[in-house]
């Protein structure tokens, strides 16, 4: 049974939790990007992969777009996922390439000191995205197609996107 003790230090029932921190659904969510993203011949950069799973995971996802298009900041509080992606998208990619559903390449357009890689799915990622029946996964691979061609990344449309739309 759930107490505040329980609560607050940290000890939430499995279920919750999972609920909120699936890194499974999170290492599938990454993979349907990169799949949507497959033709791109050096791949995707980590912030533009955070940037796509961020919007199409959220349940905001048609203010987000509509917000990005449009470029500016909407009267109402709009949340995405990008934060939740942020801080842990290096840990998730790490994950994938050993097993070998992507690889990650140093950005050499940056500059030395920039954490940015390029990242792309292998024919194993491929496969196993394609092996997945699920609506959630085809959800993901049409949204992020949609954002690839209509909101594609751009520094200005991230940090309208870091900085919430109020």
């Amino acid at each position: 049974m759930m107490n505040e003790e329980n609560f607050l230090s940290g000890n939430l029932p499995l279920s919750i939790d999972i609920l909120f921190n699936n890194n499974v659904l999170d290492l599938a969510t990454i993979l349907s990007v990169l799949f949507a993203n497959r033709k791109k011949s050096k791949g995707i950069t980590i912030d533009e992969l955070t940037y796509y799973a961020g919007i199409s995971t959220s349940v905001y996802y048609e203010k987000i777009v509509e917000a990005l298009l449009n470029s500016e900041v909407v009267g109402e509080e709009i949340i995405s996922n990008y934060f939740h992606y942020e801080k842990k998208i290096r840990y998730l990619a790490l994950e994938l390439s050993y097993f070998r559903y992507i690889t990650l390449e140093e950005d050499k357009e940056k500059d030395a000191y920039s954490y940015n890689l390029n990242v792309k799915i292998s024919k194993d990622g491929e496969a196993f995205i394609k092996n997945l029946e699920s609506k959630y996964i085809k959800d993901i691979i049409e949204k992020s197609n949609y954002l690839k061609t209509k909101v594609k990344f751009n520094n200005t449309r991230m940090c309208l996107l870091q900085g919430g739309f109020k």
